[in-house]
């Protein structure tokens, strides 16, 4: 099988097991209620205040987003040449009240910005049988990474050690921006550490955003 059958393969399957159960994925039921497409978190905008989208990035991203605002920036990590940043804010609130997570991860190369399926990226994990030990891979798991699906859910396999490094780093970044948005450690710590977080992020297939939330929830506060 090609790889584009591949994906066109793991895309149906994906959308089609989100839309089989409402729990995978949160709606958003208010307009003025958003969802941190990697935390998979609820919140008022009015309230936490989340980061716009980088202004050096305006430019190459202006076709992207069609003049639109507001654009509001979850996570973020520098790979090389690229930025890859974790957004849903140019989506109308219509759209996102009847859609399940339709967050993007953004990809910025020079000139060249791209925006790249978000839950096959955040439900990459690591191969079954490990990873080769000379295996080197400075990358960010992207449509060239191969892929595994089971009944109701695809995700990419991630390729080296370094590349989960990265994967990982871009989650403590969400978790960061995320404490800073709602105003400190304590009133984000209130939020994200609830049973039902934990089991949005698990059946949405987002294993590593979980381990990083649940070591970041047992942490003392104030030492993450």
């Amino acid at each position: 099988m090609t790889r584009e059958a591949i994906q066109v393969l793991c895309s149906c399957v994906l959308f089609l097991g989100s839309v089989g159960s409402s729990a995978q994925v949160r709606k958003s039921t208010k307009n003025e209620t958003r969802i941190n497409p990697v935390l998979l978190m609820e919140y008022d905008p009015s309230k936490v205040r989340y980061g716009q989208f980088p202004a050096s990035f305006e430019h190459a991203c202006a076709k992207l987003f069609n003049q639109e605002t507001n654009q509001m920036i979850y996570a973020e990590v520098q790979v090389g040449d690229s930025v890859y940043l974790a957004e849903m804010g140019h989506y109308s609130d219509a759209e996102r009240e009847n859609s399940f997570n339709i967050g993007d991860i953004i990809w910025v190369q020079g000139n060249k910005c791209q925006p790249l399926g978000i839950d096959l990226t955040l439900s990459a994990l690591p191969p079954k049988s490990g990873y080769r030990a000379a295996t080197a891979n400075q990358t960010f798991p992207g449509p060239d990474s191969p892929h595994e699906c089971v009944p109701g859910q695809c995700h990419y396999v991630l390729r080296s050690a370094d590349e989960e490094h990265i994967l990982r780093g871009f989650v403590k970044d969400a978790i960061q921006r995320a404490i800073t948005a709602y105003g400190g450690d304590a009133s984000f710590r209130a939020q994200a550490c609830k049973p039902e977080e934990e089991e949005e992020l698990s059946e949405a297939g987002y294993i590593i955003v979980l381990q990083e939330l649940r070591a970041y929830c047992s942490a003392p506060l104030g030492q993450r």
